[in-house]
């Protein structure tokens, strides 16, 4: 960086960011896909603390989809890519539930200190670029069906 010179460039800042495909990531996955995974196979998600914690969970290919037009068309330092909805974990846990037919409860144990509470994207000025498409059902049923596919070829 040379002082005076003027630097094209946008931060973005990302938020949970879930889909299909996150299983080369282990337990450093998203939220949604660890607990779609082991629900898939029957087992119980894990959950720090009473699980009405909440993160604005964004899919894949809506963040995909949002930094290309951001940068091709937004001159802003700093913007947020989200879905401007934020959902607790239990109610992933819920809809996870609902897309399986299934009735399987969280294990909850303590949460670490200095735990985020809460995320929420100010979608504000992004909206002027970008709507996100998919919504956190067709997100999660995506996203449990590929972790269906994944038990069953593992089988």
């Amino acid at each position: 960086f040379a002082a005076g010179k003027n630097i094209d460039a946008l931060g973005i800042r990302i938020f949970a960011t879930y889909g299909p495909g996150e299983g080369h990531k282990r337990d450093y996955a998203s939220v949604p896909y660890l607990f779609a995974r082991d629900m898939v196979e029957g087992k119980s998600p894990t959950i720090f603390g009473d699980g009405k914690q909440v993160r604005d969970f964004i899919y894949v290919d809506d963040v995909v989809e949002g930094i290309l037009r951001l940068a091709e068309n937004c001159n802003d330092h700093v913007i947020d890519l989200g879905s401007g909805s934020s959902y607790s974990f239990n109610t992933i846990v819920d809809r996870i539930n609902v897309i399986l037919g299934t009735d399987i409860k969280a294990v909850h144990i303590s949460k670490p200190g200095g735990y985020v509470e809460e995320t929420t994207a100010n979608t504000g000025r992004l909206l002027e670029f970008y709507k996100p498409k998919t919504d956190m059902v067709a997100g999660l049923e995506r996203t449990v069906k590929a972790c269906n596919e994944l038990s069953s070829a593992q089988q």
